[in-house]
């Protein structure tokens, strides 16, 4: 039973994360089907790691397996891809931690104890994924909206930076996470501890997503304005040669009609001499 809601929620957190990219990166292979397959290389490769290995090494192996399917699916990079799978386990990472020591101060008892008992972890397990796609939802609407973060996701420099944040917050929500195994630190203690550590992680984070989002913007403004001073630097060359052309030109104009006036006068008086001398 506790496979099984995994099994459904890593579906309704693939569709929605898979739906998410479609928007910000060009695609590669946009038939249904490459989806589903994307979710069951997913799906296949989260179970196993998660029933056999280390918590700690399960996480990268998930981590792997959404950049394996987002290199299959879209046209992206290595930050691209790296960004995909670190933002998607930070963000099931840090809502489990909030969602479990709220069941842990709730109840009264350990977050281990949460965590072993099926109906509760299911139940973390649920939630954890909505609250991933409410805070990720809240970031494109109000945070950092689809179009900016589109820009972003061009700006190599400033998407390693979040890559390095997220991983991180990851690796600090890790080492967090470890505690629940020490029977000697205090349950409650532990509880709020963790919860403080994984939202302050998740505020953090919306941080950086707004500080990158405002850099990559100032820079688009700083290369938008370069260009337009270019622009201007050139269409002054072009006047100012225009006008030298124009000077040039009422300059010629003044000395041809000055040449032009004289030339008629010689031209009356030599005319005028003919005629004296055709008199005498």
């Amino acid at each position: 039973m506790q496979l099984l809601g995994i099994v459904l929620m890593l579906i309704i957190y693939d569709i929605y994360f898979f739906s998410y990219f479609r928007h910000m990166f060009p695609v590669k292979r946009d038939h249904l089907l490459f989806y589903a397959a994307a979710i069951f290389i997913n799906i296949s490769i989260t179970l196993p790691a998660y029933l056999f290995l280390d918590h700690r090494i399960a996480v990268f192996f998930i981590m792997g397996s959404i950049m394996l399917d987002l290199f299959l699916l879209f046209r992206v990079n290595r930050v691209q891809i790296i960004y995909a799978g670190s933002v998607y386990m930070f963000s099931i990472y840090s809502s489990r931690g909030i969602i479990c020591s709220i069941y842990s101060m709730v109840l009264h008892t350990s977050i281990q104890d949460v965590l072993q008992n099926d109906k509760y972890y299911n139940a973390v397990t649920a939630l954890a994924v909505l609250l991933s796609i409410l805070s990720i939802t809240f970031v494109r609407k109000i945070i950092v909206p689809d179009n900016k973060a589109r820009n972003a996701f061009t700006n190599k420099e400033q998407l390693g930076f979040t890559v390095v944040c997220l991983i991180s917050q990851l690796f600090f929500l890790m080492f967090i996470n470890d505690g629940r195994f020490y029977n000697e630190i205090k349950s409650t203690w532990y509880s709020a501890l963790y919860f403080g550590a994984s939202m302050i992680s998740k505020l953090c984070m919306q941080f950086v997503f707004h500080h990158t989002s405002k850099v990559v913007e100032l820079l688009e403004y700083e290369l938008h304005t370069r260009k337009l001073q270019e622009q201007l630097s050139s269409q002054m060359r072009h006047y100012q040669a225009y006008r030298k052309f124009t000077e040039s030109y009422r300059i010629f104009r003044h000395d041809y009609k000055n040449m032009m006036t004289s030339v008629k006068v010689l031209m009356n008086n030599n005319n005028r001499s003919g005629s004296a001398k055709k008199n005498i």
